[in-house]
């Protein structure tokens, strides 16, 4: 007995319209496990909208890129709360830190260019440098305590301290010690890039980032940004408790912009900045993955934060880089990307909360502390 040769022979003698109706099942199951198997873009708006109202969000906007290419963009909630403008994937955010890749990119530019060395001393490149942080301290320390913490442990009259300090967050203590993420010393280093290139720091991101990368309706800041600019901004809000006038409207942080915080932009223009990081337009491949790579302080031993980015592996290994935003009491942001996936994820909000509840958890260890984080990855990198 041959059982496949008796099925093959009954097979050719099936009708026609049989064959037809296996055909049809045969596609309809391969469209189906496609389903299942490819990302659910429609749940992952759906979580995506209901975290953003367990958090307390008035508004977000979001992207998702494999590649060069969107696999998902949008936006939830409102842009503005007395008019019931909605939040779109072209609203316009104050980014806060995604500043620091942004402007860790240019200092890698003048690094390439030989134009400084990130190892350098940074005093004797920035005039005043010493003046300029004694009178900051002694004025945190007399008006703002609740900023104490930025300034105190920060000993500015040390000739050891370099760049890279400044750049990677292990500019206090004693210098490559400790992390200690610290956005006003790594602000600082917008005046070493305006000393180097003799040019204010908004021209130098127009120029060398906004301008050729086509990030049409960004500014460097908001106070340089234009009518059209400032029409697709957002308004910030705070959260103060439950409620129909829970929301309420805040105060725009300061409008100048220095390395660490102060771009205006959206998650699409974002996205022109993220296609030219991955393919090297910017800066070289050698200079991106060392920005992607854990830097290691005095002992050896790898800190949380690589060249403007902090590092780490998820769950399951996977290399991820990343950065968070967060202006208190009005916006805040988070840029993840795994690039051995290529895949990246960008969302902005006009509250806090996409940050602030994070903040005591580890986030500057583990942004998996983020359900905004969890969520991208377990839709578009574990799927």
């Amino acid at each position: 007995m041959k059982p496949y040769a008796t099925y093959r022979h009954r097979h050719t003698v099936l009708p026609r319209r049989i064959l037809l109706l296996g055909s049809l099942l045969l596609a309809a199951l391969t469209v189906s496990h496609a389903q299942t198997t490819a990302p659910d873009t429609a749940r992952f708006a759906a979580q995506l909208d209901s975290l953003r109202t367990h958090y307390h969000v008035l508004g977000l906007s979001y992207v998702v890129l494999r590649g060069d290419n969107i696999l998902q963009q949008g936006g939830l909630g409102f842009a503005d709360l007395q008019t019931l403008a909605p939040a779109t994937s072209a609203t316009n955010y104050r980014i806060a830190s995604l500043t620091k890749p942004i402007a860790a990119t240019l200092l890698l530019q003048l690094q390439e260019a030989g134009q400084l060395d990130i190892q350098d001393p940074i005093k004797p490149l920035i005039p005043g440098y010493e003046d300029y942080y004694r009178q900051v301290k002694a004025y945190v320390l007399a008006n703002e305590p609740q900023y104490v913490r930025l300034v105190e442990h920060f000993d500015f009259e040390r000739d050891d301290l370099t760049i890279w300090h400044h750049l990677t967050h292990t500019a206090e203590y004693v210098p490559g010690d400790t992390f200690s993420y610290n956005g006003f010393l790594y602000g600082g280093l917008a005046r070493l890039m305006e000393v180097t290139l003799q040019q204010p720091f908004a021209e130098i991101l127009q120029q060398r980032v906004l301008t050729p990368l086509a990030m049409r309706t960004s500014a460097p800041s908001q106070e340089t940004a234009s009518d059209s600019v400032l029409q697709l901004l957002a308004k910030p809000y705070a959260y103060g408790g439950v409620g129909a006038d829970s929301f309420t409207l805040a105060e725009y942080p300061s409008p100048d912009v220095n390395a660490g915080a102060g771009i205006v932009s959206n998650v699409l223009d974002l996205a022109n900045f993220d296609r030219a990081i991955r393919d090297y337009r910017l800066i070289s491949a050698e200079s991106q993955q060392a920005a992607w790579t854990n830097q290691l302080n005095n002992a050896g031993e790898p800190i949380p934060y690589g060249l403007g980015w902090f590092v780490q592996r998820d769950p399951a290994g996977r290399r991820v880089v990343w950065h968070y935003g967060w202006q208190p009491g009005s916006f805040s942001g988070l840029y993840l990307k795994y690039p051995d996936e290529d895949l990246t994820f960008i969302v902005l909000a006009n509250g806090e909360n996409l940050s602030a509840p994070f903040g005591e958890l580890g986030y500057r260890e583990d942004v998996f502390v983020s359900p905004f984080a969890g969520l991208f990855m377990e839709t578009f990198v574990d799927y």
